[in-house]
């Protein structure tokens, strides 16, 4: 500008910079269709299999199957209370907020996500049923100092994922890639990516893309498209 004004005769920086080159990661982000069938098919899902020494009551049942159809943070699920498990609304939905003090989410907001058919048919609403009208969603998970209650939790499901399953993938996050594979899962079925957001919690892209809301009806009729894993009996995890 300053040149083109003709306030100074040459430019300074001119020569010195140069292109921006971004490296693409060639890291597995989610679990693949291999290991997921690895995972659904495993013995938790077709025989009752269970931790041997600590107990977490059915969570870790129920934990994969909601990560997997919900792209949720694993501590959102395993905070989550009974009431906000509401499954008497039009549009059953988990309410994923930082209302108590043992509840966070990372950007502070609360959002309200579809539960997928198939957690219902899987026998979801019985679950609950049998809970108290006040407690937690997964009662037998302890928090840490620092109130994480998926910690123990996931610990167990790593070592269950690579020493039972053989999943032994360098990069393997056993909670977290679950979240991967549902933003995998939103583009093969062609989500908007705004709707994706609204679902996992994402900051939106642009401004724009942050104005009005999301209806429940529409994130159900998405989440409804998510291909459902291999489960396919009701085993009880208790």
């Amino acid at each position: 500008h300053a040149l083109d004004k003709g306030v100074i005769d040459s430019n300074p920086v001119n020569g010195v910079t140069k292109s921006l080159v971004f490296e693409v990661s060639n890291e597995v982000r989610g679990f693949s269709d291999v290991e997921l069938e690895a995972i659904f098919s495993s013995p938790i899902y077709t025989a009752n299999y269970k931790p041997q020494i600590a107990d977490y009551g059915e969570a870790h049942y129920w934990v994969p199957l909601i990560l997997y159809y919900t792209g949720a943070r694993a501590e959102e699920i395993a905070q989550l209370y009974v009431e906000d498990v509401l499954l008497g609304e039009s549009v059953p939905h988990f309410l994923i907020s930082n209302n108590r003090d043992d509840q966070r989410t990372k950007n502070g907001l609360d959002r309200r996500v579809p539960i997928h058919q198939h957690l219902l048919d899987l026998g979801i609403t019985e679950y609950v049923a049998g809970l108290g009208a006040s407690g937690r969603l997964f009662p037998k998970l302890n928090p840490t100092k620092d109130n994480k209650y998926h910690y123990a939790l996931g610990r167990w499901i790593g070592d269950y994922f690579r020493g039972v399953l053989k999943l032994d993938r360098e990069n393997l996050k056993p909670l977290h890639d679950f979240r991967h594979r549902f933003a995998t899962n939103c583009r093969s079925v062609g989500f908007r990516e705004d709707t994706q957001y609204a679902i996992t919690g994402h900051a939106p892209g642009n401004v724009g893309r942050g104005y009005g809301y999301h209806t429940l009806e529409v994130m159900q009729e998405a989440i409804n498209q998510m291909p459902r894993c291999c489960v396919s009996t009701v085993v009880s995890a208790g």
